[in-house]
């Protein structure tokens, strides 16, 4: 029986690489933000993007029905939910936050687009 060939180490860096650039990442603007209360009473922030980012976000939800999402502000990730269906209104939240000040302050800083925020594949 034949014994199965090692990939040599620059195929899978390569492959690596390859799988690596794939990852898709959308940078999102948004259009409003309000600090709020989450189902699960705590601290969150409401989000709803503008009519581009609302199409992109749809379509980029679309294709990862029961896939996780990473969603980053200024680089740091911030939650990592599971899409369950299309997310079609451009509205979401992010949930989970310290303090009522911390979703205060985090909501200023998108409003006035002081932060970035942005959606990607999860690493």
């Amino acid at each position: 029986m034949p014994t199965p060939a090692l990939i040599p180490a620059t195929i899978v860096a390569i492959l690596f690489l390859v799988l690596s650039a794939s990852a898709e990442r959308l940078e999102l603007t948004v259009a409003a933000a309000e600090a709020t209360i989450g189902q699960d009473g705590l601290p969150a922030v409401a989000i709803q993007l503008d009519e581009k980012g609302m199409r992109e976000f749809a379509a980029f939800t679309a294709k990862r029905v029961g896939k996780p999402v990473a969603v980053y502000v200024d680089d740091e990730l911030m939650i990592s939910p599971i899409i369950l269906s299309p997310i079609v209104t451009g509205q979401s939240l992010i949930t989970n936050l310290s303090s009522v000040e911390a979703a205060g302050n985090l909501a200023l800083l998108l409003r006035s687009g002081q932060a970035r925020m942005a959606v990607a594949d999860p690493e």
